[in-house]
């Protein structure tokens, strides 16, 4: 009679057939956060930057589109005035595309307040393409220091070549010229500071 021999159960280690546990499982999602957090704020920077560069782009365009729709005639004589003309760009769809009319001003693709103006100041005359900042009491902007240099620094590049540009005015409080910028713009030369009023482009007419 033969008999059938039937093997023990094999004793199986309990810590090889466990999977995932729950703190490997936590450190798996931390890490694929990390990687999705950083690919978000690079494309956020991107995007920022893109804005910029459009913004810059665009304050060329518009002074450009100025000179070409406004007579030489037109612009005032008198020392120490000025004509705001956004609602006659405006009309004529004078800026460029990603820039919001709004009223006598236009909206820039980084969120910046724009203002055209025909101006007897410093040379008589001038185009002037002006930006509100944080200091001025009356039409604050949301555009920091940072992103202030950032755009005068893309501008700089844009305009290097660009015969009509003039320069770039910075106000603060009680200062109508406290930094004068004039072309070639040294990057290094470039302060705008917390409490900056304007930053005017200034061009030829």
């Amino acid at each position: 009679m033969h008999c059938l021999l039937i093997p023990p159960h094999a004793v199986v280690d309990p810590t090889k057939q466990r999977g995932f546990g729950l703190i490997e499982a936590v450190i798996v999602l931390g890490l694929v956060g990390l990687v999705i957090g950083g690919i978000w704020i690079a494309a956020q920077n991107v995007v920022a930057q893109m804005r910029v560069t459009e913004t810059a782009q665009g304050i060329l365009n518009t002074a450009m589109n100025a000179r070409r729709l406004l007579p030489y005639h037109s612009y005032p004589t008198t020392p120490g005035t000025g004509i705001y003309i956004g609602s006659t760009l405006n009309a004529a769809n004078a800026y460029p595309p990603g820039f919001r009319p709004a009223g006598n001003m236009a909206i820039s693709p980084a969120g910046v307040r724009i203002e055209a103006h025909q101006s007897c100041w410093s040379i008589c005359p001038m185009l002037g393409i002006s930006l509100r900042g944080p200091g001025d009491t009356v039409y604050p902007t949301t555009l920091k220091s940072p992103e202030c240099v950032q755009l005068i620094r893309r501008f700089a590049g844009i305009a290097r070549d660009n015969s009509e540009f003039l320069y770039v005015q910075i106000t603060v409080p009680g200062n109508s010229n406290y930094l004068l910028i004039y072309p070639p713009i040294d990057p290094a030369l470039v302060n705008c500071p917390a409490d900056f009023t304007t930053v005017v482009f200034w061009f030829k007419p």
